[in-house]
């Protein structure tokens, strides 16, 4: 191998720094640096350079000067690139320091020989990806220069040191939203305001037409020239409106600090399930910050903002104006007309609300920027890990040292969750083991392998040590303005050591169920990737976070999923005309070539349980509740009349009886009828299973004989009387052709067994050709997809008026193939959920209902697959720590007397002892608990409330001192829940807490009073609001592919694209209600416009809204028994409701926390 000359010199920091904050902040300490614009439009053969925008010592000014710039990358094998070097077409190559991977640094005077040597060192590497192994490189010019320089933006600086200016728009549009295209929906108004006292309100007026405004909005903008321009929405809508009206006028939109126009490109944000689609814009000199995406980013956590829009914003925060003046978007036009004073106003107050929710949305994301290698609009969309390891490759870089390549493997700890008691309980207190994770990484020198540097715990004690210093500085402030501060910085130096988004689903044994509700002990379908057989493992660990990075999607036909980059899949790479035997890879993998990928093959699903003897029906109305009478003769009903029918059957009987009432069964009743001859007829249960197909009623009366079950027949099909059979089939499988489903418990049954169901339904209600079934139920759709997995088949939902059509394949999808169209990076912000599954990492999951194996995933520095300095080992001792010092803590809080409820990862809420009572007792007891803990590891009083009602793991509601409810946890309130139960579920928990039965009664029954009145305050109270999460055009593909089926949120947008002429996007919300007269109608069918309601003549569907209430009531049905739970959430009967002896249950529920695991081992 050829080598460069040793050049090995690390290069000098600021001698006034400690080795830490050369670090953490970069050798550089230039203050006051706003923004770096590589000057990429100058020819590739010239020097490569940078434009450096400073702000000046007393903020007043920027000062601008172009700097030489090194483009740069690491190399494993300097032979790829040996001859590049001796034609003098690489600047430099450094043999680096110490023995990691990557030993040579190789820099480049130009683009051009960047460019060349990178596609030199992809064609001579063995690897057929983009991105070979022998390469580590970063994308980001700005972020190169900022690396090789050592230097950070904003440092010196706060949020208002900036020059921050507010833009926003209003445009006259007759009848329907504003049209750039057309010439007569003109921008009226341009509002500006600034963070230094400045505002003003451009408008059209004599002598001043659209183009001579846009022309007076581009000359105010150079003379005002901010380092930012915020706007909410700005980037849909004002920005792109602006541009597109420029262009209609010939204006140059020059607004970029070197008078150049803005560079437009289409990108996409996810903001958790919510994926965005916007047209981004590229401001030389300055930056753009949405508060549109700053308070759905906000709203991940809290889930509770009504919706997105500015106004609401302002007042959640409490930001809106005093006197604020507010005008419908339909009235702009009108007002412009009658009332243009007003509308200026209004237009004012836009800006003015839009500065002060940056200011208080922006500080966390504007302190980060004075640590990382990045701009100050970088560093809000990228994630944890990235933000880490940027740290890292910037120091050995400074210090010539070799890096370290990714480690392959998965993390398979996480934090302990646990749940002791539900139910009321109080007072509470909440310890929190200060800064948990990184307390343990320090005390336990735990760093990954390859930091020969030993950089990670330097880096994690100054970051420690800063947050704890600022949120101590935070406590002592007295200005609320100081504190907001000090709480931003303190936020950004959360140590960033760091999966599934939130709309995946996992198959359990228990039932689909969305990834943010599985728990450390859920029992899942894994996949043995040894053995390839199906086995059945729990859970050991789950972790939520809030992540800002990029996504992989993988979408087809029988595909869907949206995980972190590092996330595992088992892969069969098509090469060389044939696939490769099943392999682990990550999602981010796989965009690294164009190969084709295929996944495992779904196979039949396990028996939970031990295959049950033959059917006792007395034992099967022993289980529902049925009256009943046994005999010699078999089972009948306490009617001496009645027909005795068999008793016993054999499974397999018992499951082909199930089967064909559900698809062909019908249910009659008749009245009891007195003649006039004084003789009376009782009622009669009859039940009949319909079938007109000579085989199938064949087969049934074959069926009914063998069993011994007495009927009769006629034209329509096979009947017998008996009232036990009749509420038997009725309890397990519903009454009619919109409630049938299967009974819960045929899923613990085996393949073998469960194939009889699906085939007895199939012959019921499938086609001739086996590849579909329809039913008109929604609940027997889910469970005919489900029963189709539990046999190893695919089934999924297709389009179909006022039914489902459901698609099932023999062949095709089995082992879906994963095609280079079909996978694709997006940019997310928004909660990501990860699970651990014990021995074989795998778990069944999916988006929509389309499932898959694929592995698990967790996350951080250690843990995070793509990261160079990853170290999974070393990340489960940190998470087997953390979970063993929990439980010390929870042993210690039991023994000096407290009562443990719950612990969440890295705290614990529990009842203090009788005898500590204040909030200085409280605090004395639980900092004293660090005296029990091991050296390092500090205790810290994190909270103190009146009660709290303990739901189930991390879902829980707190009352604070100040009468204020806090909730954790999406399962008592959900944002996907219409207004008027959150706001119910929100009254009975405090009702609850209260210990007020009787209130809780009065509330449900006010409630469905309201209800069945409709005595609604506005349709918002009971509309509901939905997120498109795909493009119209890609719905109606999937749905004219038999891939989802029609849905309410989409055909409303269709309807509202075609009347306003407004294009609709992915990210849109639209809000509706259900109409009709029956609880399970099909809600594309019955669908409206929240607008169309009208409080005079209300047609929203009465019976599906008491049906809502009823599930929004069940919520609580753990808090009672059965019998007081059905009094307290019923309607008002002529006896009246009495709340005496009606108690509110509490129970005790024993640990997951296995007491004989392994020792740590140190």
């Amino acid at each position: 191998m050829s080598s460069p000359p040793a050049v090995n010199t690390p290069a000098p920091a600021d001698a006034t720094q400690s080795a830490a904050d050369t670090a953490l902040f970069g050798k550089d300490p230039m203050p006051r640096l706003v923004d770096v614009h590589p000057m990429m439009d100058r020819p590739s053969d010239e020097p490569a350079r940078v434009r450096v925008y400073q702000r000046s010592e007393d903020f007043a000014s920027i000062h601008e000067q172009e700097d030489t710039f090194f483009p740069f990358f690491f190399l494993s094998d300097f032979s790829l690139l040996a001859d590049r070097y001796r034609n003098g077409d690489v600047h430099t190559a450094t043999p680096l320091n110490g023995d990691n991977f990557y030993q040579y640094l190789l820099t480049f005077e130009t683009w051009s020989d960047y460019w060349d040597a990178l596609r030199q060192v992809e064609h001579r590497s063995d690897s057929d990806q983009q991105a070979p192994d022998e390469l580590y490189r970063v994308g980001s010019p700005a972020q190169q220069y900022l690396m090789q320089t050592g230097r950070s933006c904003l440092l010196g600086m706060t949020l208002d040191d900036l020059h921050r200016l507010q833009l926003d728009i209003e445009v006259y549009s007759e009848g329907s939203f504003p049209n750039a295209d057309r010439p007569d929906d003109k921008v009226i108004i341009v509002a500006l305001s600034d963070n230094r006292g400045w505002d003003e309100v451009l408008h059209l007026r004599d002598g001043i037409g659209e183009e001579q405004l846009l022309q007076e909005l581009v000359y105010v903008l150079q003379e005002r020239d901010p380092d930012v321009i915020e706007g909410h929405n700005i980037f849909e809508f004002d920005l792109a409106y602006l541009l597109d009206r420029c262009a209609l006028h010939g204006v140059d939109f020059a607004i970029g600090r070197d008078g150049s126009v803005p560079r437009t490109y289409d990108s996409s944000m996810r903001f958790a399930e919510r994926t965005v689609d916007y047209p981004a814009v590229d401001i030389v000199g300055r930056h753009v910050i949405d508060t549109y995406f700053q308070v759905m980013s906000f709203d991940v956590f809290s889930r509770d903002l009504p919706d997105y829009s500015l106004k609401t914003a302002a007042r959640y925060f409490d930001l809106a104006p005093e006197e604020r003046t507010y005008i419908e978007g339909t009235e702009i036009a009108n007002a412009w007309r009658t009332d243009r004073a007003t509308l200026l106003e209004y237009a004012l107050d836009d800006v003015i609300e839009t500065k002060r929710l940056a200011g208080h949305l922006s500080g966390s994301t504007f302190y980060l920027a004075q640590m990382l290698p990045m701009t100050y609009g970088s560093s809000a969309r990228r994630g944890p890990a990235g933000k880490i390891e940027s740290l890292f490759v910037r120091e050995y870089l400074r210090r010539r040292h070799a890096l370290p390549r990714s480690e392959w493997g998965s993390q398979s700890m996480g934090g302990y969750t646990d749940i002791f008691i539900t139910g009321v309980l109080g007072p509470i207190v909440y310890a929190d083991v200060e800064s948990l994770y990184p307390s343990i990484m320090l005390n336990y020198d735990v760093q990954p392998s390859g930091d020969t540097l030993d950089l990670f715990p330097q880096l994690l004690e100054r970051l420690t040590d800063l947050r704890l210093e600022t949120k101590q500085d935070m406590k002592d402030a007295e200005e609320e303005e100081v504190r907001s501060e000090l709480d931003a910085r303190q936020s950004s130096y959360k140590v960033l050591i760091n999966c599934f988004d939130p709309e995946t689903e996992v198959v359990t044994v228990d039932g689909i169920r969305h990834v943010e509700e599985i728990e450390v002990g859920d029992r899942v379908y894994s996949l043995n990737p040894d053995t390839g057989a199906v086995e059945i493992k729990p859970v050991t660990a789950t972790q939520s976070q809030h992540y800002a990075g990029p996504m992989v999607e993988i979408k087809n036909q029988h595909t869907d999923f949206l995980v972190t980059p590092n996330h595992r899949f088992l892969t069969q790479r098509f090469t060389s005309g044939e696939y490769t035997d099943l392999e682990w890879e990550t999602a981010g993998d796989m965009l690294e070539d164009r190969i084709r990928r295929r996944l495992p093959p779904l196979r039949s699903l396990p028996a939970t349980q031990e295959r049950p003897g033959p059917i006792s029906l007395s034992a099967v109305c022993d289980r529902l509740a049925i009256e009943h009478k046994t005999g010699p003769r078999g089972i009948k009903e306490l009617r001496r009349q009645a027909r005795w029918q068999p008793e016993e059957y054999e499974l397999t009987d018992w499951l082909r009886i199930l089967g064909w009432f559900v698809t062909e069964g019908t249910l009659y009743k008749s009245k009891a009828r007195q003649y006039e001859n004084g003789n009376v007829r009782g009622v009669s249960y009859q039940t009949t299973l319909c079938q007109k197909n000579d085989i199938g009623r064949s087969e049934i009366a074959t069926l009914l004989n063998r069993t011994g079950i007495t009927y009769s027949s006629d034209q329509n099909g096979h009947s017998f009387c008996s009232k036990v059979l009749y509420e038997i089939l009725e309890a397990e499988c519903g009454s009619d052709s919109f409630s049938k489903h299967l009974p819960p418990w045929i899923f613990q049954l085996g393949p073998k067994d469960l194939k009889i169901v699906f085939d007895t339904l199939m012959q019921g209600d499938g086609a001739a050709n086996g590849d579909r079934f329809t039913t008109s139920s929604d609940q027997l759709a889910e469970d005919f997809i489900r029963l189709a997995m539990h046999v190893g088949r695919r089934a999924f939902h297709m389009p179909n008026d006022g039914s489902h059509r459901i698609q099932v394949n023999t062949v095709r999808g089995q082992r879906p193939t994963i095609k280079p169209k079909h996978r694709q990076q997006v940019d997310y912000d928004g909660m990501i959920h990860c699970l651990t599954v014990a021995d074989n990492h795998t778990v069944l999951a999916g988006r929509n209902r389309k499932f898959n194996w694929t592995g698990q995933s967790f996350y951080g520095l250690l843990g995070f697959g793509l990261s160079a300095f990853n170290d999974f080992e070393e990340a489960d001792r940190v998470a087997r720590t953390g979970q063993k010092i929990l439980h010390q803590l929870i042993d210690e809080i039991r023994a000096r007397g407290g009562t443990v409820i719950e612990v969440d990862t890295d705290g614990v809420l529990f009842v203090p002892p009788e005898d500590v009572r204040g909030e200085q007792a409280e605090i004395d007891y639980t900092v004293s608990l660090t005296e029990a803990m091991p050296e390092g590891i500090r205790v810290g009083f994190d909270g103190r409330f009146k009660k709290m009602l303990s739901y189930k793991k991390k879902n829980y509601a707190l009352l604070t001192y100040d009468d204020e409810l806090k909730f954790k946890g999406s399962s008592l309130i959900s944002r996907s829940n219409e207004p008027f139960g959150r706001d119910f579920v929100r009254k009975a928990i405090r009702r609850l807490l209260d210990h007020d039965v009787a209130g809780l009664h009065e509330l449900y029954v006010d409630t469905r009073d309201k209800i069945v009145n409709s005595d609604w305050e506005g349709v918002e109270r009971f509309a509901r609001t939905e997120t498109l999460k795909d493009t119209l055009e890609q719905y109606e593909a999937d749905v004219e592919a038999g891939q989802r089926p029609r849905a309410a949120t989409y055909e409303l947008a269709k309807e509202k694209q075609n009347r306003t002429g407004k294009p609709v996007k992915k990210g849109d919300r639209i809000t509706y209600y259900i109409t009709g007269d029956d609880a399970t109608v099909t809600a594309f069918k019955h669908c409206r416009r929240a607008e169309e309601w009208d409080p005079e003549d209300p047609d929203e569907n009465t019976a599906y809204y008491l049906k809502r209430l009823d599930e929004f009531a069940s919520k609580f049905e753990p808090f009672f028994d059965e019998a007081d739970f059905r009094l307290v959430f019923s309607p008002e009967d002529l006896f009246g409701f009495s709340a005496d002896g009606i108690e509110i249950q509490r129970e005790e529920h024993a640990s997951d926390y296995a007491e004989d695991q392994e020792d740590v081992p140190f």
